[in-house]
């Protein structure tokens, strides 16, 4: 365990998972959390108060330690779709069937014990956390509802991506992207597959200069990262189907016209506008309390 440098605001601790520290003069904002054993560290940064903890997904290595939080008197911010999984999680091991094994997701992975947070952060929104600018993005794939965090310091646009990608266009975990054992419909079983290919497409829209993921090295050149991950997971997704699965018209063209007048709903999926909350109402600038 350690801090690392990433810029001169950014430091990495390496934990269960990568824990990020974005720090201004004594007050830090955590990406992800692990054990909790970065609290131990702050000091060596000259920090002495955490105000936030931004959550990427519900798995265990991100958030085991979140009591540790809790006691600490810290903010905690989870994904909206995850959000059961960490503050409710004691109900979902009373109800969740033992023998289905046609369920694959991997929500045995989520915490043990159930713990309380402030809120869900708000998905295609630009909050002020602390002494930062967070702009948060739907990035599904290693889990159904997975974010991403994409934050302009030092002269960057960094952007933090959980378990997306894995160092230079690798995964973390494939069986991660198995989210159903079986299907009626051509990506039957590669759900996740296909929603990487889309978060790391939609990603790019946002031109971030280093992904930062929770497990592997910092990404320096994310087209090729992402270019190269796309490419081994479309050679997967096409294995099992009968024709090339394209995934650009699900961007490019995300509405189906039912009437002249009148359009279906979009996928689960919209693409994104870039993060520019002087000129686009989606990344308009609310804050969290301080």
């Amino acid at each position: 365990m350690g801090l690392t440098r990433i810029t001169d605001h950014v430091h990495r601790f390496e934990d269960t998972c990568h824990v990020y520290v974005l720090h201004h003069e004594h007050e830090a904002l955590l990406i992800d959390f692990g054990s909790g054993a970065v609290l131990d560290h702050l000091h060596d940064l000259g920090v002495e108060r955490v105000t936030d903890i931004l959550v990427t997904h519900h798995h265990r290595d991100q958030v085991q330690g979140l009591a540790r939080a809790v006691a600490a008197g810290i903010r905690i911010w989870v994904p909206p779709v995850e959000r059961d999984l960490i503050e409710s999680v004691d109900e979902h091991w009373r109800t969740r069937p033992l023998d289905n094994d046609y369920d694959v997701r991997q929500d045995r992975f989520s915490l043990l014990e159930q713990v309380p947070v402030t809120g869900a952060v708000a998905e295609y929104r630009t909050v002020r956390h602390g002494a930062f600018d967070v702009h948060t993005l739907p990035l599904p794939g290693h889990t159904v509802g997975s974010v991403g965090y994409l934050v302009d310091l030092d002269g960057r646009r960094l952007a933090f991506t959980g378990d997306l990608v894995h160092g230079e266009g690798r995964l973390w975990s494939l069986a991660a992207t198995q989210w159903a054992y079986t299907g009626f419909h051509p990506n039957a079983g590669m759900e996740g597959a296909a929603a990487t290919v889309l978060s790391c497409m939609q990603l790019l829209d946002h031109e971030p200069e280093m992904l930062l993921p929770s497990h592997g090295e910092p990404v320096t050149d994310p087209p090729a990262s992402v270019k190269r991950l796309r490419g081994h997971l479309q050679d997967l997704i096409d294995m099992r189907r009968a024709t090339p699965w394209l995934p650009e018209p699900l961007l490019d063209s995300p509405w189906k016209t039912v009437t002249p007048t009148c359009c279906a709903t979009p996928p689960a999926w919209p693409t994104p506008t870039p993060c520019s909350p002087s000129t686009e109402p989606r990344c308009s600038s609310t804050s969290a309390s301080t």
